[in-house]
């Protein structure tokens, strides 16, 4: 790949060079007043220099297409190690019976893992949908646009979409709180609801909180103490640094999250503004709540 880029960057010097050449000439030509003023030497120099010039830009587009091979090759070896790490990573995790005893060290790295996967492949996919699309531009082609309409959350409804991430022990409220807002119409996950028998669980937690604009999060003494929901607050701050995008929606339950010294839980303490469900119990406050909750998610 290397020497690739070194050949084009060379000859894009030759070019820019040559063009440099050819606008000197032309500069000299418009000196002389008459056409038939300008000597035959000046006329060949110019010829010489155009045909030089197209056989280059000739040239360019067959490098550019061998360095995009030469990128694939690498991306795909980087691709094959990352799969491998992740497997290896897999296997740890299973050494352990329960979900609540994995490390979250090994938690974090089989996330990252994911993540870095999903990047590889998006390069490669757009090396080759790039390949694609110049193909069909040689051949007076069209590049065909892909197929499908717009996700969870697209611009034609009217709330975000958001995941619902909470403590089992909090599920009376994740589970009112998800019936309510599907009743009106926002596009939720609720994992006991959407989680297909059989799911990877954590495989499909990562997939979906990467599609959903929102992560409702359900803060209580419950979930400040646990590692899945930890997680997954992680994964929706990692999104906002890449997406440069407010995904975290925190309310909170209690005063767990005003007084731990969890560092995740107090930057979200330090940095957002948490919705109150305190008293969700009752439904004057629960349903002020609710309203607030549709309030801010609506586009």
């Amino acid at each position: 790949m290397r020497r690739t880029t070194t050949n084009l960057e060379s000859l894009r010097r030759q070019l820019a060079e040559m063009e440099e050449s050819l606008r000197l000439i032309e500069e000299r030509k418009a000196e002389y007043v008459l056409q038939s003023d300008i000597p035959l030497q000046l006329v060949k120099e110019e010829r010489n220099l155009r045909r030089r010039i197209e056989e280059t830009k000739a040239g360019i587009p067959q490098l550019e297409e061998a360095l995009k091979g030469d990128e694939r090759e690498s991306l795909r070896k980087q691709l094959a190690d990352a799969e491998v790490d992740l497997r290896l990573v897999r296997e740890r995790i299973a050494e352990y019976p329960l979900r609540t005893d994995e490390p979250l060290s090994l938690v974090r790295e089989e996330r990252n893992l994911r993540q870095r996967i999903e990047e590889l492949e998006a390069r490669i996919r757009r090396l080759e949908e790039g390949g694609s699309a110049a193909a069909a531009a040689l051949g007076g082609g069209k590049p065909t646009a892909p197929a499908g309409g717009s996700g969870a959350g697209g611009l034609g409804d009217r709330y975000y979409s958001c995941f619902i991430s909470y403590s089992s022990k909090d599920e009376e409220l994740a589970e009112k709180l998800h019936a309510d807002l599907a009743s009106k119409g926002v596009k939720c996950f609720y994992a006991p609801e959407d989680m297909k028998i059989g799911d990877p669980i954590r495989q499909r937690i990562d997939v979906e909180i990467g599609q959903h604009a929102k992560l409702l999060l359900v803060l209580s003494a419950n979930s400040v103490a646990s590692n899945w929901v930890e997680s997954e607050v992680e994964a929706a701050f990692e999104r906002e640094r890449q997406t440069k995008t407010t995904m975290l929606f925190p309310i909170r339950l209690d005063e767990a999250v005003m007084e731990t010294t969890a560092a995740w839980a107090a930057e979200i303490r330090r940095t957002r503004h948490i919705g109150d469900f305190r008293k969700w119990e009752d439904e004057a406050a629960y349903a002020k709540g609710l309203a607030r909750v549709l309030r801010d998610l609506a586009k």
